[in-house]
């Protein structure tokens, strides 16, 4: 009966908890000047503006969803880069009506960043947010879930993915 019960234990942990660790593929965006690792439909969308060309992507992955979009600006973002990390981060926070948790400096590879941990609707959806600069291109990379079903380590193993091409 025990032994009944320990299976039974791990394949409802292994059904609810690896589904999302399974197939994971990686997507490249010449375009987008980034590479990431992601299970889930994959959507790309861009935008081209008299000042700037946007490209993005969403995932949908069970109750995760992730976004990337890669900004590449006429003008070179480094000269004032820790305004305008922070100015992004507060900028998004209000345009979901957010809350603010945490946030701190970040680097990926060379590139400067910032993250931020943010509550919106009311506190029930959780949304991890980073913004990277480098040279004329702006990432913002992002997870997020209703509470209850954010799940860390596939968010984590997203983030870490990430990488910002040449």
């Amino acid at each position: 009966m025990k032994k009944r019960i320990l299976v039974l234990s791990v394949l409802l942990f292994a059904s609810t908890n690896g589904v999302s660790q399974a197939n994971w593929n990686s997507f490249s965006s010449e375009t987008g000047k980034f590479s990431v690792n992601s299970s889930g439909n994959i959507s790309e969308s861009s935008r081209t503006t008299d000042k700037s060309t946007s490209f993005k992507i969403t995932i949908l992955d069970g109750n995760m969803s992730y976004l990337i979009s890669s900004t590449h600006h006429q003008n070179d973002l480094e000269s004032d880069i820790d305004n305008l990390l922070s100015t992004s981060i507060n900028s998004f926070s209000q345009s979901v009506k957010g809350d603010i948790i945490s946030q701190h400096d970040v680097e990926r590879g060379n590139s400067k960043g910032k993250y931020a941990d943010v509550l919106f609707d009311e506190g029930e959806v959780r949304l991890a947010y980073f913004v990277f600069i480098k040279g004329l291109y702006q990432y913002q990379v992002m997870a997020y879930a209703s509470k209850q079903f954010y799940n860390v380590e596939d968010a984590n193993r997203f983030f870490r993915s990430f990488k910002i091409l040449k």
